[in-house]
């Protein structure tokens, strides 16, 4: 694994190597960390601006796939019972 730059990244990293149950709960681990490092007094840098912005618009995503692998998951199952 490559060394992370801002501590926050490590929940996001987790997120994203998640087991599918376990992306939700993720994502909101992220989402926190993500929150409480822009609550900070030090203000982030412009690159780390830049890096929360993807890090927030990836965990969008990554929710998005997740609900998409589930909905597929749920109707396989209904298809086969």
């Amino acid at each position: 694994m490559s060394e992370l730059t801002y501590l926050w990244q490590k929940f996001v990293l987790e997120a994203f190597m998640a087991p599918i149950d376990d992306i939700p709960l993720r994502i909101n681990a992220a989402q926190k960390a993500i929150s409480a490092r822009l609550r900070d007094k030090r203000q982030p840098d412009a690159y780390e601006h830049i890096a929360l912005r993807q890090a927030l618009n990836s965990l969008q995503f990554l929710m998005a796939e997740c609900r998409r692998a589930k909905s597929r998951t749920d109707q396989n199952q209904r298809d086969t019972a």
